[in-house]
């Protein structure tokens, strides 16, 4: 039943205008079928300190946790394929730094991975142990639709919305958080809440009255 309601969450996640569009969104409520995991932000650039320190976050916006074994993060190119392991806690962000752990110096990595993004755009999978897709990053391919190489700025997701141009933004330099290998300030918010985080309300319900005898 986890995964019959994680496909459908998917469904209208992949649907035009589903995250997006007030519909979806009530839809999914009601169901209460928010996908287990999201790719939240995506520092394809790297860091200051090199730019082959690039790192991914991945966050659970549900109220359980979810355990990630069996789970792959994919490029369409092949590299990076993370075979992902470990718990993301409940509201939680599992943090995968490129090589080592010193990518985020002061960030503890919940997972160490190789492979290389490209700075010319990339997509990437999230992918259940049964081969289902859960969630992407840039699936129209082509350019990145947001970071940037000048300054390295990560790629952050604005909120619970469909993958697509619209749904990605730059770190907005205030809020950040980490120190890169040389202990340079992170533009962007490895661990913490993505600066451009938009919170979805949960709609009330008003009761319908029951008419007259």
């Amino acid at each position: 039943m986890r995964w019959k309601n994680l496909l459908g969450a998917v469904l209208i996640l992949l649907t035009p205008g589903g995250w997006q569009g007030e519909a979806g969104r009530l839809n999914l409520l009601a169901q209460g079928s928010w996908p287990g995991v999201i790719i939240s932000e995506v520092a394809w650039a790297g860091t200051e300190a090199s730019s082959y320190d690039e790192w991914i976050e991945l966050y659970n916006p549900t109220d359980q946790p979810v355990d990630l074994t069996g789970w792959r993060l994919v490029a369409a190119d092949g590299a990076p394929e993370i075979a992902l392991q470990g718990t993301i806690a409940a509201g939680g962000y599992f943090l995968l730094e490129r090589t080592d752990d010193n990518t985020v110096a002061d960030v503890p990595a919940d997972q160490i991975y190789t492979g290389t993004l490209s700075n010319t755009g990339e997509t990437l999978t999230l992918l259940a142990p049964d081969g289902t897709l859960v969630d992407s990053a840039n699936a129209a391919g082509g350019n990145w639709p947001a970071g940037s190489a000048d300054p390295r700025t990560s790629m952050e997701r604005i909120g619970l919305c469909a993958d697509s141009a619209s749904c990605w933004a730059n770190n907005d330099g205030t809020r950040i958080n980490g120190l890169d290998a040389a202990g340079n300030p992170i533009h962007g918010t490895p661990g913490e809440k993505n600066s451009v985080w938009q919170e979805i309300p949960t709609p009330t319900v008003t009761p319908t009255p029951l008419p007259t005898a």
